[in-house]
């Protein structure tokens, strides 16, 4: 038996054969071929066929996945899930940004926010950056704090009863 997986515009045959042709043996082809993609089955134990396939992208972002049976004829996809996966897409000072994370770290110099749920369309989300002096605070006396400890050590180590360099 063959089918096709199919991961955004590129396919990939796969040859089942009568000892493989189960879901097992698909999970573990697909796992195999070390595409960025990960098959795991599904025991739900109920209904008349309580195992399922599943197949999700390990990376995120957009994407197109498709497992097609018979390729060659009838050519049925055989994943129902119409979640394909989407980019964080969102506005900034009315500049269209899309990322394949929702861990934005590389549009505002020195931010990094996380986006952890979709909005309606058009809803504004305000976001404030503001200097935290607390920490920059503890980063001085942190330094002060090494330096001096350098210092007294350092000192230890000049006149006569100084130890070994």
């Amino acid at each position: 038996m063959t089918v096709e997986l199919v991961i955004g515009a590129v396919s990939h045959r796969i040859e089942l054969t009568p000892a493989t042709n189960n879901l097992v043996g698909l999970r573990d082809a697909i796992n195999g071929l070390g595409l960025g993609v990960t098959a795991t089955v599904f025991t739900t134990g109920t209904g008349a066929n309580p195992n399922y396939l599943s197949v999700s992208a390990d990376g995120a972002g957009a994407t197109t996945l498709q497992l097609l049976d018979d390729p060659d004829g009838a050519n049925t996809n055989l994943l129902t899930s119409s979640n394909q996966g989407s980019n964080a897409s969102f506005k900034l000072n009315s500049v269209s940004v899309s990322k394949t994370s929702n861990v934005i770290n590389d549009v505002v110099s020195g931010a990094t926010f996380t986006i952890l749920k979709t909005t309606a369309a058009n809803e504004t989300v305000k976001l404030t950056l503001a200097t935290d002096p607390s920490q920059l605070e503890t980063a001085i006396q942190d330094f002060a704090s090494k330096y001096n400890s350098l210092v007294d050590e350092v000192g230890s180590q000049v006149g006569p009863a100084a130890g070994l360099l």
